[in-house]
This record gives structure tokens, sequence and C-alpha cells, in this order.
């Protein structure tokens, strides 16, 4: 053919499209998005909120407020669609979306489309990325701008042109501002370049384009609040607000930074306690919702020991050592909460590993093996995906309830956030005195809710229940008559 197009194969379909195949089965898995409660997707839905209604970005309240990256996208998607799941899902989906693409890429360039492919759907079915890709957060979108600035890094190393350069440096940049914890890439970024004789030379034209969207920040910044570091001083404050995953009653003289005390005082997500120092990374391990990928990567770098004679191994060696080095100053120079969402470039750096060695380890023969680890590894994660309760439900009720009791009804605060999206029920009052009746979402029966067994009784309850047999209610609380009848609390 003279046309010059090229045949479509399906049997060799493009990393890209099976990385996001693999990225809506595990959507289909676990769709849930907005979960609110406690969660940081309350704020930054907030602070969109307080952005589509002033038809600008508002100065920041709270450390959450300052990721603009997310928060801007989203109230522009809020101002135009109005308040919905679709409206509020979007950006984080597409900011997931772009991340993974951006990883199937990266990995086809430097090791070939098998490798992106297996690269692709480990990420795509992490349960750290799957249960978050309709959910308000910066993880995602953190690592679709480090990413973004790796490929532009790549192409700065075989191009030789400053543009890439400079748009490297600016998309990591932007990583930064999305979360001030991204500036463990700086050092990485750093010894790439010193290690790369062809990127040296294109420092200066990397670091201005770092320095520009940090720049317009600080700026924006002073013109607000008269204080450059105001986005700053709210990130390093974070610590000073109350965490359920401190200790109550926890408090350090010292800031976060390379303080023990916060590194030994975080909750293990997984219960194991053993020493503050080894503390984090078994808990990681142990971790479902990223462990078992990591696990996978460690045994096949095990059993397949790359060597630094060639650029392979070399390219493995230096993934691996990026990832230790960005857990160990989240961890422990940062003293950050060392929860599984904080480590998605090590996740990436993981899936990388990962799949070259599973793919090399193929074609050495060892399909067997390398087979059955790949699918207890996918099998494992979609599980647990499967396992993690979905509200949604419960917002049907909630609805009807507040159409039909309207003003007679309060919430608490975790109830209003977890059902923020449903219409009327911002409109609600928040634990008013005196309330004759509550609506309260509540993890188990609503018999079981401490707080309603004296003096209350159950009016209406709408249950669910979880791939993981747990319940999930929503109850109606009414007052009992009665002198006896006791305020909440």
């Amino acid at each position: 053919m003279a046309s010059g197009l090229t045949r479509w194969d399906w049997r060799r379909p493009p990393a890209i499209l099976v990385t996001l195949a693999a990225m809506l089965v595990a959507l289909a898995v676990n769709h849930a998005g907005y979960r609110g409660g406690g969660a940081d997707d309350w704020h930054y839905l907030e602070a969109a909120r307080c952005a589509a209604a002033q038809h600008g970005l508002c100065v920041p309240q709270s450390h959450w407020w300052t990721r603009f990256p997310l928060v801007a996208p989203m109230a522009v998607a809020v101002a135009l669609g109005g308040e919905s799941r679709l409206s509020v899902g979007i950006v984080p989906l597409l900011y997931a979306a772009l991340a993974l693409v951006l990883l199937a890429l990266l990995v086809e360039r430097r090791f070939g489309r098998a490798e992106a492919i297996v690269a692709g759907v480990m990420m795509a079915t992490l349960p750290t990325v799957s249960l978050v890709l309709l959910q308000p957060n910066v993880d995602t979108a953190e690592l679709a701008f480090t990413l973004g600035a790796l490929l532009m890094l790549q192409s700065a190393a075989s191009s030789g042109r400053s543009r890439h350069a400079l748009a490297a440096g600016a998309l990591l940049g932007l990583a930064i501002l999305t979360r001030p914890s991204a500036l463990a890439l700086l050092p990485i970024a750093a010894l790439v370049c010193a290690a790369t004789p062809a990127l040296r030379r294109l420092a200066l034209p990397a670091a201005l384009g770092l320095a520009a969207p940090l720049a317009a920040e600080a700026i924006a910044a002073w013109l607000w609040t008269g204080d450059p570091l105001h986005s700053w001083a709210l990130s390093l404050g974070h610590t000073d607000i109350p965490s359920a995953e401190l200790p109550a009653g926890f408090h350090s003289a010292r800031g976060p930074l390379l303080n023990p005390d916060y590194i030994s005082a975080w909750r293990p997500a997984m219960g194991i306690r053993v020493h503050w120092t080894i503390d984090p990374i078994l808990n990681l391990l142990a971790n479902p919702a990223m462990g078992t990928l990591l696990i996978a990567a460690l045994l096949l770098l095990t059993l397949r020991r790359p060597s630094p004679r060639d650029a392979e191994g070399r390219t493995l060696l230096w993934l691996l050592g990026a990832a230790i080095l960005y857990f160990g100053a989240i961890t422990y120079a940062f003293a950050i909460d060392p929860k599984p969402r904080m480590f998605l470039p090590v996740a990436a750096a993981a899936a990388t590993i990962f799949a070259v060695q599973a793919v090399s380890s193929w074609r050495a023969g060892s399909r067997a093996l390398v087979g059955t680890i790949a699918a207890v590894a996918i099998i494992f994660s979609l599980s647990y995906a499967a396992a993690i309760p979905d509200l949604r439900d419960l917002e049907a009720p909630a609805g009807q309830w507040v159409r039909e009791l309207g003003p007679t009804l309060a919430v608490d605060d975790a109830s209003r956030r977890f059902l923020t999206l449903v219409p009327g029920v911002r409109a609600l009052p928040v634990d008013p005195p005196g309330a004759q009746r509550y609506m309260i979402v509540a993890l188990g029966p609503c018999t079981d809710v401490a707080r309603f067994r004296a003096g209350w009784q159950v009016e209406r309850a709408s249950a669910l229940a979880t791939a993981s047999g747990e319940q999930a209610s929503l109850c109606l609380f009414r007052r009992s008559e009665g002198p006896a009848a006791a305020l909440p609390r």
C-alpha cells in the first residue's frame, strides 16, 4: 500500500491502551470516588468550592488549599458542571490517566513495549492508585508532574535541547507546588543530571524552569497576604492540626523536619511496632495497598540480580537507589506520616523494576514463576480494592430524608463531610444544641453508635454490606421523649 498508513495489529495493542484498559478494569472494581469523612478530599473540595464561588483562587486557609494544580482545575469543573460526583471526580481521573500514560511511555522508550504493558498494568491495578481514580487527591497529580518531568529530562538527554530541560524543570516545580514533599525529588534529579554528561550543560535551563512556577506562586502569595512564603508556612505547620494518626495530646516543640518524635509517633498503618527506624518500611511492605507490588519487585530482583555492567542493569539499580532515597527523605527527613499514598514515585519505580525483570525472566523460560507472581499480585490488588467500603449507596436515602424532614434534621461534622454532595446536606445544622433528629453515617449497625445509645432511638436506618462483609449504615436518630433524654455531646 502506498498510502503510508500503518495497519492496526490487534495482536499487539499499544502499551498505552492496555494500561488505560487496566485502569478501567480497576475503576469497575471500585469506583467510589469522593469519600469525605476524615479524608483530605473534603478539604480539596472546599477549596474548589471557594474558588468556583469567587471566580478565582481563594487565599489558602490550610495546607490543603495551597495545592493549586489540583484545586484550580477542580474549581473550573465545579463551576462549569455544578457539584456532582462527575465534576468532582473528573480532574483526579485525568491526572491518574496522565500519570499511567506517562509511565507507559517512559518504560517503553527505555525498555520496550512488553515491559511498558506490564508496568502499566501493575500500576493501574495498584490499590493506592485505583482507589483514588475518582477521588480528589494530590498523589496522582504529583506523580503525573513527576513522570512528565522525567520524560522531558529523557528527551533533553537525547536531543540536547534547552527547551526540554526547561520543561522538565517547570514540571518538577509544579510537582512541588502540588505537594511540597516532592522536594525529595530534587537531590535525585541533581544526581541524574550529574551522572549524565548530556544533561550537565542543561542544568541552568532546568533550574530556570524549576524556579518559574515557584516564583509565580511566591509572587501571588505576596500580593494576597504580604508574605511570599505563606503557603510554605501552612505546609510546615500541618503537624499543628489535630490528627487521628498521632497519639492524643501529642506535641513536639520542634518542627516535623528531621524529628524522630514524629517518626516514632505516627500510628503504623498495619500495627507493626518494632523500632521507629524500621517500622515505616515494615508497615509499607505489609500494607496490601502497595506492599504486594514492592515485595514482588524485590523478589524478582533477588531471583535475577541486575548487573551494573550493562545499561539495563544500571538503570534498574538507579531506580532502586532513587526509590530508597525518596522513601528515606519522606520518612526520615520530612518525618511525614508514611502511608502508602506518599510513595507513588516508589511504586512507579517498583512497577518498572518488576516489569523489566518479569519480561526478562519470561523470555529466559521462567514463565510459570513470573506468570504466577504477576497474577497473584494483580488479583490480590483488585480483591483488596473491591473490599473497600463504598458509601455512595447511602446518598439516595440521605437525599430522601433531607427532602422529607428538611430543617428538623441535624448532622455531625463527619457525616456532613461524607454526604456533602447530597443536595441540602450542606445547609443542615451541625451539632446544634437540643437537636431532635440526627442523620449519621456509621460503620456498623445503627444500634452500635455509642453516642446515641442513651436518650435516643433509631427512627430509620439504611444499611449496605461491603465486599469485605462489613456493614455501613445511614442512621436517623430521634430523641426519646421524657426528661431522661440526654443532649448529644
